[in-house]
């Protein structure tokens, strides 16, 4: 029986007479895509250091897309980590009346030293937004804080200058994701595409790679997600575990090249490794 209307797959073509061609690398092959401000949000609460230091977040997300690899059964084409320059202006406080340099907080030299520490390593690639500031509305208070305001447990006299942030929004990292997803399935450079983030402003690119076959998975980070998401994915799996149930997040240290990674797959899989505690530094979260 003749399979010449048979989709090739990745990796694969057949011509006229459905003969097996080689096209590609001999592995299938997925790109891991990290929302930076969302995975940092989320492994400060499930770590269970209190105190996050850049080489702990690059190895914890280094661990985290060789689990997922491991878990999908490809080699990982690339990981791509989405963020922002950290914020780097100075303002003026309205709680306190004085003015705050950003560049010189324990977040911006946190986030200067993770992304260096990151275009240093195997596999990953940055990419960079903005962030942008409301100068008509520059100042936010904590979400916390409006909750006990409106229950009228505090009044705003009772405010301090740690109960408000400054309002700012991200800039083109949403559509720098949506970018990435099109270029990797357009030009058919994976055929698995895992996504930690939380919430639904990638549809239209998961839309786009479902349509022309690719897997496309949802990492929450055991955040629940809106039921209507599940329609426009094809799978859903968090692979660190919750602190308060496990104790422990399992640590590989290393990303294996692609040859390494397919012959040391039966050592991964037996083992299991764990971060040492390491004592905080200024650079911290």
């Amino acid at each position: 029986m003749s399979n010449s209307n048979k989709d090739p797959a990745p990796g694969q073509t057949f011509d006229q007479k459905s003969e097996r061609l080689p096209a590609g690398p001999f592995f299938y092959k997925a790109a891991i895509l990290i929302d930076g401000e969302f995975f940092l949000r989320r492994f400060k609460s499930m770590a269970t250091k209190a105190v996050l230091t850049p080489d702990y977040v690059a190895r914890a997300l280094q661990s985290m897309s060789i689990l997922h690899a491991r878990k999908a059964k490809r080699e990982i084409y690339r990981i791509f980590f989405y963020d922002c320059e950290p914020f780097k202006k100075k303002l003026f406080n309205p709680i306190s009346r004085q003015t705050v340099d950003y560049s010189k907080t324990n977040l911006f030299q946190f986030r200067i030293s993770l992304h260096n520490r990151l275009r240093q390593m195997r596999k990953f690639a940055l990419r960079l937004g903005h962030l942008s500031d409301d100068e008509n509305a520059r100042w936010l208070i904590k979400a916390d804080k409006i909750k006990e305001l409106l229950e009228q447990t505090i009044s705003i006299s009772d405010l301090t200058a740690e109960d408000v942030i400054p309002n700012l929004r991200q800039k083109q990292v949403d559509m720098k994701i949506g970018v990435d997803i099109a270029s990797l399935v357009l030009k058919h450079q994976v055929d698995t595409i895992i996504l930690v983030s939380g919430d639904g402003d990638f549809v239209p690119a998961a839309k786009l790679a479902r349509r022309e076959g690719v897997d496309f998975i949802l990492d929450p980070m055991y955040q629940r997600v809106q039921p209507d998401l599940y329609e426009h994915i094809d799978g859903l799996h968090s692979v660190f575990h919750d602190r308060r149930k496990y104790g422990v997040l399992p640590m590989p240290q290393t990303v294996y090249s692609a040859g390494d990674e397919y012959t040391h797959r039966q050592k991964l899989n037996k083992e299991e490794h764990h971060i040492e505690p390491q004592t905080g530094s200024g650079d911290s979260i």
